[in-house]
Order: structure tokens, then sequence, then C-alpha cells
């Protein structure tokens, strides 16, 4: 995979780390195209190993259930990937691995992610929704937001993907996290991948050590925002409901 800088985007991932009176907010908007490099190819070879091992433990499994089952069919229940056992899912499954390895290189997460710590988003809308009120409640306004994103991954024509581990709190733990959102917009017709994602983090027990420092805020300053104006919802660039309708799904 190949990260693309691109103008509009880099200045999304620069609105997205900032600081409030209590926490500190980690957030990116991270592209990437996904044309295999040799590290992906064998990112995928790994998952599929990883895949039939599991396969064949659960097919064990099945036999011994009264009456047996079906093994095939309880797998693939448990991927937004589609069935684990057609190499397109797996395919999926690896770019986002992919994309969190790039995004985060302190972490390995190909030996920690499993499956079903994603799920599939239900719409674009309820993504947008979602990712608003995040910022919404941290006081933020970023205009432009979805359309800056939608010009390069035609949102309408993605698989969106929540990325919900239940060991986050773990992977996070030295740095005082707080909540995370975690978003991919995946593209199979472009050949791309957008991750989208905010880090909360307690400014208290927050180690400075792997931020880059001139990109916050003095601790103690406040976003200048008044949160009676409604700016969120009355920037165009920010009304979920409008910028979805434009898009003709």
């Amino acid at each position: 995979m190949k990260f693309l800088q691109l103008p509009g985007i880099d200045a999304i991932t620069r609105e997205l780390e900032f600081s409030t009176s209590d926490c500190c907010i980690f957030g990116g908007c991270d592209l990437y195209t996904t044309k295999a490099t040799g590290s992906d190819k064998r990112l995928l070879r790994s998952i599929t190993d990883s895949i039939e091992t599991k396969f064949e433990a659960d097919a064990r499994l099945s036999a011994s259930l009264s009456p047996p089952q079906d093994s095939s069919e309880l797998f693939s229940r448990s991927s937004p990937f589609g069935p684990l056992d057609q190499r397109s899912s797996r395919k999926a499954y690896a770019y986002l691995l992919a994309t969190l390895n790039a995004s985060h290189p302190y972490h390995e997460f190909s030996a920690i992610v499993r499956p079903d710590h994603f799920s599939k988003e239900r719409s674009l809308l309820s993504a947008m929704n979602r990712f608003n009120t995040a910022l919404f409640n941290l006081g933020k306004v970023i205009p432009n937001l979805w359309e800056t994103i939608d010009m390069e991954m035609d949102l309408k024509d993605c698989a969106i993907y929540v990325y919900e581990p239940d060991n986050i709190e773990d992977l996070y733990a030295s740095e005082g996290l707080l909540w995370s959102l975690s978003y991919f917009f995946h593209n199979k017709h472009r050949k791309r991948v957008c991750y989208l994602y905010l880090r909360a983090v307690s400014k208290s027990s927050h180690s400075r050590r792997n931020r880059p420092m001139e990109t916050w805020q003095e601790e103690g300053e406040e976003e200048d925002y008044d949160s009676d104006s409604g700016r969120l919802w009355e920037d165009p660039g920010t009304d979920s409901d409008a910028f979805v309708e434009s898009m003709d799904l």
C-alpha cells in the first residue's frame, strides 16, 4: 500500500489534532492506495494461514456438536467482510490491517486484531452523523470535511467499516485513553482506503514523548468556541443530511 499525500486531506489531519480543557485529541485522515507491496502480500498470506487454522479448528468443533453444524457457515457469519474462505474477503480485511500498521507504526495490529473487531456500517449517513457528533461534543468545526474526503474517495461507492476492538484500552493503556472512534472507507474500484479516526487521551496521564509538540496548544488553553452558536450544524460543510442527499445515493 502507498500513502497518498494530498493537500486537502493533510489539512483535515491537522484539524483533527487539538486539545480541549481536559483531553488531547489524536486524530487523522489517512489515504492509501491498495496496490499491494511485498509486505502487503506477506500479510495476506499470514492472514490466509491464520484463517485456515481457525477454519480447521471450527470444523472439528462443529463436527462434535449435536447435531453437527456447517463450520464454514459459522465462520463466515463472524466476518463483516464476507465469507473468509473467499480471497476477496480476506484481501479487504488485509487492507484494513495494513492501513492500521502504516498509520500507527508503533503497534503491530496484525498480531492482535481479529475480523470481529470490525463491523460494517449500515449507511454513510450513520457514519457521518456519528463522527460529526463526536466533533460537536469536542467543540470542533472542520468546514467541508466530507466534501474533501468525497472528492478523493467517492463515498457513495465505499464499503464502510468501524474498528471497535474489545482490547483497545489495553493497546493504549499507557497513554491514558478515554475513547476512540475509527472509520475505514474502502473504494474497491478506485483502489483506495481512507482511514478517519479520533482518539481522546487524558491530559493528566498522557506522556508527551510520542506526540509532535508543535501540533498542540499549550496545556490549559481551550478552543475558542461558542457552544451556543450552533456553527457545526449551520456550516454547509458539515450538514450530513444535505450532503448525502446531494450525492444521489
